[in-house]
This record gives structure tokens, C-alpha cells and sequence, in this order.
């Protein structure tokens, strides 16, 4: 079993993709979550990428996730993670940059 769980959802009424990402968002594993992630991203199409229930997320998944941001601007990142992983991403600045 993976560490780390990316899933796929898009419905007919929006042309908007939602990937769920969630586990172990950790160094270990982001060249992984980088090539799974890369297989399905297309810089022409509107994604929201949801962060959820993430045991660990650390700086090299938040560079990923900026990555993709400039990479495709019709991408959108939310976060329903612990209050502790939201603070520590608010004060690092990182919680501003990614929803943006």
C-alpha cells in the first residue's frame, strides 16, 4: 500500500478536475507523487487540487505544488488539513503563495 493516495474526480457539470492528495506528502515520495501527478496534468486544463488528511507535508510537496501553479495558472489549491500543518504554512507564507 502507498504511503501517499492521489484520486480523480471530475463531473460533467464543471470542466474543472479535482485530484485529492493526501498521506505522506514527504520528500520520500515526491518524485512518485511528481510523476503521477505530472501523467495527469495538462497546463490547458482548470484542476483544484485538495490537500487532505496529510500525515506529513513537507517543504519539497510545497515546491511541487508552487511548481504546478506557475506551470498551469488554471490551477487552484485547498488545504482541509490539521489546524497545526495550516498554522505552520501560514506563518512560513506558504499558505498565502499556494492559494493564490
Amino acid at each position: 500500500m502507498s504511503p501517499y493516495k492521489i484520486e480523480y474526480f471530475k463531473t460533467d457539470k464543471t470542466a474543472i478536475e479535482t485530484i485529492i492528495i493526501g498521506g505522506e506528502l514527504s520528500v520520500n515520495h515526491i518524485f512518485d507523487i511528481r510523476d503521477e501527478l505530472n501523467f495527469h496534468l495538462n497546463s490547458s486544463s482548470a484542476y483544484e487540487i485538495l490537500i487532505t488528511d496529510a500525515d506529513i507535508i513537507d517543504l519539497s510537496f510545497i515546491q511541487l505544488l508552487i511548481s504546478i501553479k506557475k506551470f498551469n495558472p488554471f490551477v487552484v489549491v485547498k488545504f482541509q488539513i490539521n489546524q497545526e500543518q495550516t498554522e505552520l504554512l501560514k506563518v512560513s507564507g506558504f499558505y498565502s503563495l499556494l492559494n493564490n
